[in-house]
């Protein structure tokens, strides 16, 4: 079964975790308007899958909308100034806002380069916007799944396996220890 809730009723250190986590929404061509999730790294810098932003085009489209926790949010609309950095193999795309985003926001961090992933199944979150929809957590029985798992190129162990509930509109959405 699905078990996202929403990211109100999840813990608060949940809640203050999904504060730098907005939704994205863009047009893809020939397509419309499709959605990402997407998180702060750094003042003005958001980052997301580059399956999500790849063209200036798209980037050009987008909107971020902070705080979209719940269905009576108001969206908040802001632009994305750039691409900063992209790679199709890791499947990443850093973003440059064009302004500050609301007070509040903060932003996550990278787990340090001497983290190594447990040898166990290890306990995860993913906050996220599935679908679109307003900010959703992840909890229960979201855990690590093998840490070595081929990514986008072919024979390319880029990636980690993950057993958390999420949906279309969750790609771009940090994975938190």
């Amino acid at each position: 079964p699905n078990q996202l809730m929403k990211v109100g009723d999840a813990p608060a250190r949940i809640r203050r975790l999904g504060r730098p986590i907005a939704r994205l929404r863009f047009i893809v061509a020939d397509q419309g308007q499709a959605t990402c999730t997407a998180f702060l790294v750094g003042r003005r810098l958001l980052l997301t899958n580059q399956h999500c932003i790849a063209t200036d085009d798209e980037r050009a489209s987008a909107l971020v909308d902070f705080f979209y926790d719940a269905d009576d949010s108001v969206a908040s609309g802001q632009r994305v100034a750039g691409i900063v950095a992209s790679d199709r193999g890791l499947d990443y795309t850093l973003l440059r806002l064009t302004g500050d985003p609301p007070a509040g926001t903060g932003r996550l961090f990278f787990a340090p380069l001497t983290w190594a992933w447990p040898a166990d199944a290890h306990p995860l979150v993913i906050v996220q916007h599935p679908s679109g929809l307003p900010k959703r957590a992840s909890i229960a029985d979201c855990s690590t799944a093998g840490d070595a798992r081929v990514g986008v190129l072919p024979g390319e162990p880029t990636d980690f396996g993950h057993l958390c509930d999420t949906l279309g509109g969750s790609s771009g959405s940090p994975v938190l220890d």
